[in-house]
């Protein structure tokens, strides 16, 4: 069962598995049902279509295999339906209200399928749907924990984003606008407070901790659950 552990990260291998074990023309429509139906504000439906195209791909070998390769355990379905409960609930109306979805799998199957597409469509979101950001942070503090706090940054969040590191004298509307910034996140309040209801602020605690982090990446990624 190697062909049905692949990784969303690779959207070319996934193409080249959907044209290689995809012999059904069905699962290419219902993949586009899919995302025309329960996902129309994506901003690449070609890429979400191969994806999509690709999970129903395995459920359709799993199918023919045996059925029971498309159930889960029942932590997982419960994970589905508390985690993500209006995902959920899209899913699962599509897939029993979809004629194609169901004459390929049987009821049972298809509750099981409702969890697994659920948490598969919450990975393509988490990864792809994110929008990059320009962030402006401003931290105070000493030399030593300002760098600390620069390179946690840059560690944290990575390079999908936009980094900027403005002293408190370059702090200005001009320099917001200047350079786009749809987000600044400081450790020191009077530093905004000129500019909180002109653009979104996040402000951390002196000494940021994990929550501090957290609430940034949720902020740039609201598709991440914590």
């Amino acid at each position: 069962m190697v062909w049905s552990r692949r990784s969303i990260n690779d959207v070319t291998g996934e193409e080249v598995f959907c044209q290689k074990y995809n012999q059904w023309a069905e699962i290419t429509q219902l993949a586009s049902d899919f995302v025309a139906t329960c996902i129309p504000e994506t901003k690449n439906s070609s890429r979400d279509h191969i994806l999509i195209e690709s999970f129903f791909t395995v459920a359709k070998i799993k199918q023919l295999l045996s059925p029971l390769l498309n159930h889960n355990i029942a932590d997982v379905n419960l994970y589905a339906q508390r985690l993500f409960p209006e995902s959920y609930q899209k899913c699962r109306n599509f897939l029993t209200e979809n004629p194609l979805a169901v004459a390929t799998w049987n009821k049972k199957s298809l509750s099981h399928l409702s969890a697994s597409l659920t948490i598969y469509l919450e990975s393509i979101k988490s990864l792809y749907w994110h929008t990059k950001k320009n962030v402006a942070f401003l931290f105070e503090g000493s030399y030593i924990l300002c760098q600390y706090l620069k390179s946690k940054s840059m560690h944290y969040l990575h390079s999908s984003k936009n980094f900027f590191f403005p002293d408190s004298n370059e702090l200005s509307p001009d320099y917001l606008m200047m350079n786009h910034i749809d987000l600044v996140v400081t450790n020191y309040t009077e530093y905004v407070s000129d500019y909180a209801n002109d653009i979104d602020c996040l402000i951390f605690k002196t000494f940021p901790d994990k929550n501090d982090w957290n609430k940034l990446a949720k902020c740039l990624n609201p598709h991440m659950n914590a």
